[in-house]
């Protein structure tokens, strides 16, 4: 299953190191329509071993999107 992360204080890139996820699908919705295909998207990479995360960008620093290279055979 897609990890989907609440508001915290705490780095995507933290995140995804700390539960080996390598694809971040972010999504902005203001009826759930896309945040539901973003999970959608996310489960569909983890069918093909790819670890997968859901996120919404308010809820991260966007300019931690520069330490991406930082996660090995990272897809965002």
């Amino acid at each position: 299953e897609p990890n989907t992360f609440a508001t915290d204080d705490a780095s995507f890139i933290t995140k995804m190191k700390s539960t080996s996820r390598r694809v971040i699908v972010f999504y902005s919705s203001l009826t759930g329509t896309a945040e539901e295909f973003a999970a959608l998207l996310a489960k569909e990479a983890n069918r093909y071993a790819m670890k997968a995360m859901v996120a919404h960008p308010e809820h991260f620093d966007i300019e931690d999107l520069k330490k991406v290279p930082e996660i090995e055979n990272t897809l965002t």
